[in-house]
């Protein structure tokens, strides 16, 4: 008898001793405090408005899309026009006949622009265009060979270098002939320039 009491009171006392261990664990698992608590949210409230400030300063691109197009347009279409205020303009039939250069001598046939960039008579006068205004050029020597070896033409405040291939050239109509060549030109305080093309001699 007193051993199934024994086993009655302990099946009843089991239930309360569960439940005073798991009061237990609770209570000495640290719990933060509440100024950890409040340190916490002013973290959290402060960091959404630096987010939002992030973002409104750095610009959405489009794909493909750098920064440096998007923020200086401007500056793109300046440089640009600088660029080609240096570029020679093409010399017309017109021009060579105003400016009192028609006979035998040469020519600068550039590739880009498909235009004629620069004439020189073999009496050493030349000529070339920029800023729709014409800057006389007189090459170092005159003569027939100098100029079509590919002359030296000088100015005021310009120098213009050709350096053409050797052989023969290519022929070009009845008594022209043409040769690959390079063109240096140097105006005032623009910016030097090469330009590719092919030099064209003849009556």
């Amino acid at each position: 008898m007193k051993r199934s009491r024994r086993s009655q009171t302990m099946k009843h006392a089991a239930p309360l001793l569960a439940a005073l261990m798991l009061a237990a664990c609770s209570q000495s698992e640290p719990q933060p405090a509440d100024n950890d608590l409040s340190a916490a949210q002013n973290a959290a409230d402060s960091a959404e408005p630096m987010m939002m400030t992030n973002l409104m300063r750095e610009p959405i691109l489009p794909e493909n899309e750098s920064a440096a197009n998007v923020l200086a347009p401007t500056n793109s279409a300046q440089a640009a026009g600088e660029a080609s205020a240096d570029r020679l303009q093409p010399i017309v039939y017109n021009d060579i006949e105003s400016l009192g250069l028609l006979g035998p001598g040469c020519s600068f046939h550039a590739e880009q622009p498909d235009a004629t960039l620069a004439i020189v008579t073999n009496d050493a006068e030349g000529a070339v265009k920029i800023d729709d205004d014409f800057r006389k050029l007189t090459a170092r020597k005159a003569g027939e060979e100098y100029v079509t070896r590919g002359p030296i033409l000088e100015g005021e405040e310009a120098l213009v270098i050709v350096t053409r291939s050797e052989g023969a050239g290519r022929l070009i109509g009845i008594d022209t002939r043409g040769w690959p060549a390079s063109m240096r030109v140097a105006i005032g305080d623009r910016a030097e320039r090469t330009y590719q093309g092919e030099w064209q001699c003849g009556a």
